[in-house]
């Protein structure tokens, strides 16, 4: 390896890490990058490139050549719920009772950018050293109509508001990683990741503690932008060949909590009436002139899952007519192998992701006289609980490689279960925290140094029936335990995910 090439990548890959938007088993889907999603996340303990970053960082110590990485996931949601037990009859359409109507994600297919790179350190025979940048495999964007036509095209707010109107995250990891190969079949990776998050969600609530299925008098419409700049989180890995044919990989990552503070705070009162109160309302001028008033400022805490454990076991049927049977650790699996098949299992701690807490200090400007304001939820220091009410989750995934005319194409395959995060009582229109099963299927064509990569998978959600549901709208002020529950109803949930990158072998 020349110290001009390894300069090379170096500035290539530093060039190249910037800000990728997160799209949230519970806030991840757990394929991130081309391989993976060919092979539906059976890729712990298979490497081919500097995407193993993502699901076991030992992966890197198989990789001594200069390698860099441009890859994307394409991801299209579809998911919307039609509440039950809901009628909207006093909407000034005289004699006339409506349901709610059938409400869902409005957001085009959006892009998750992965870069990455990796190299043998000079001098140090056996260590690699992987740097990357990519968020995680989720979906974080979310938008739904806020106000719906109903008959006679009168305009009504959407009987989702109390769940979700819209959110909007970015959440990307700068990774740094360490891998070393003890001998040529045992290899062990450390890595450390600077998370940073910005997070904008908006969410209705009311001021009343108990609110009538029809009533929409007291809505506030909560806009929040948060920012937290440091969310850490720490990676060890290892594979382990202890046969020719036999292959383990297991990795673990532990996070930090989530603690973003509120760049941007807006709250509008009476926001589907004629004249509506926002708090950002530089035309009510004794908010900025009257000493005793505070603008409403505040934060958003919660719970990354934090520990993510993942294991693979795989067997490959070895060749020898590319290279020699006692074949070195760097040797790519496309040249050594004629195919192989992983088991992978995942499991998270998402069981302690409660609540998502939303504090608001200050006080919130109900009308335009001077003074005409208020303080939402005195008696719990104005903290709102978004309830989540997650349980740990973990999946099965199953996927191979069959590697084709001399290793220059590599067809891949792969299906999983994912057992989510949600029970149905909690079930809610953000991180479609739900079981989940897919197929995918990809391929791999190289050329010169260079590998084209393409996959796809399909995500099928069961539809969930909610019958009884627990989660509570946001209240202003009083008990907490009257809220109304607005969940129940019918959800309708699918992912498709596309993948394509290139890598450079130097």
């Amino acid at each position: 390896m020349r110290h001009g090439d390894l300069l090379l990548a170096s500035i290539l890959v530093a060039g190249l890490l910037h800000p990728v938007q997160a799209r949230a088993g519970s806030f991840e889907y757990e394929v991130q990058g081309t391989n993976t999603v060919a092979r539906s996340g059976a890729n712990v303990a298979h490497v081919e490139d500097p995407s193993a970053l993502y699901l076991n960082v030992a992966g890197i110590g198989k990789l001594d050549q200069i390698q860099i990485l441009l890859d994307t996931n394409i991801t299209k949601l579809v998911t919307g719920v039609k509440l039950e037990g809901n009628r909207v009859n006093e909407w000034s359409v005289a004699g006339v009772e409506h349901e709610y109507m059938y409400v869902e994600n409005g957001d085009k297919p959006f892009m998750g950018p992965l870069i990455a790179g990796s190299f043998g350190v000079p001098g140090a025979p056996g260590l690699v050293l992987g740097l990357g940048v990519f968020g995680p495999a989720a979906v974080g964007d979310y938008s739904f109509r806020v106000q719906r036509h109903v008959d006679e095209g009168v305009l009504v707010p959407g009987p989702q508001r109390y769940d979700l109107v819209m959110e909007r995250v970015l959440f990307y990891w700068p990774t740094i990683a360490l891998a070393y190969r003890i001998t040529p079949r045992l290899v062990v990776g450390m890595g450390f990741q600077w998370g940073y998050l910005d997070f904008r969600y908006a969410i209705v609530g009311n001021m009343s503690p108990v609110r009538t299925n029809t009533t929409y008098q007291g809505d506030f419409l909560a806009e929040v932008h948060a920012i937290d700049w440091f969310v850490p989180a720490y990676l060890f890995g290892i594979t382990w060949r202890p046969l020719d044919w036999l292959e383990t990989g297991f990795s673990l990552r532990v996070s930090d909590a989530i603690d973003a503070r509120a760049k941007k705070l807006v709250i509008t009162v009476n926001a589907w009436s004629d004249d509506p109160i926002r708090s950002d309302d530089k035309t009510i001028e004794w908010m900025d002139t009257d000493p005793n008033f505070d603008r409403p400022h505040g934060s958003v805490q919660f719970k990354w899952p934090p520990l993510k454990l993942r294991y693979g076991i795989r067997f490959a049927m070895p060749r020898t007519d590319l290279v020699p049977a006692d074949v070195k650790a760097t040797v790519p699996a496309h040249l050594k192998e004629w195919f192989d098949v992983e088991l992978a299992f995942f499991f998270e701690t998402s069981g302690v992701v409660e609540n998502m807490d939303i504090q608001v200090k200050g006080q919130v400007p109900i009308g335009r006289d001077a003074g005409q304001a208020t303080v939402l939820r005195p008696e719990q220091d104005g903290k709102f609980s978004i309830q989540r009410g997650w349980e740990h989750c973990w999946s099965l995934r199953l996927g191979g490689d069959v590697n084709l005319w001399k290793g220059r194409i590599t067809m891949s395959a792969g299906g999983f279960y994912d057992r989510g995060a949600a029970p149905p009582a909690y079930s809610r229109l953000d991180y479609m925290a739900f079981d989940r099963w897919g197929l995918s299927g990809g391929f791999v064509f190289r050329v010169w140094k260079l590998d084209l990569k393409f996959s796809y998978i399909h995500m099928f959600y069961p539809v969930r029936e909610v019958k009884e549901g627990k989660i509570q709208h946001l209240q202003g002020t009083g008990d907490a335990s009257l809220a109304t529950t607005i969940n129940s109803g019918t959800y309708r949930t699918a992912i498709d995910v596309w993948a394509m990158g290139v890598a450079l072998r130097i």
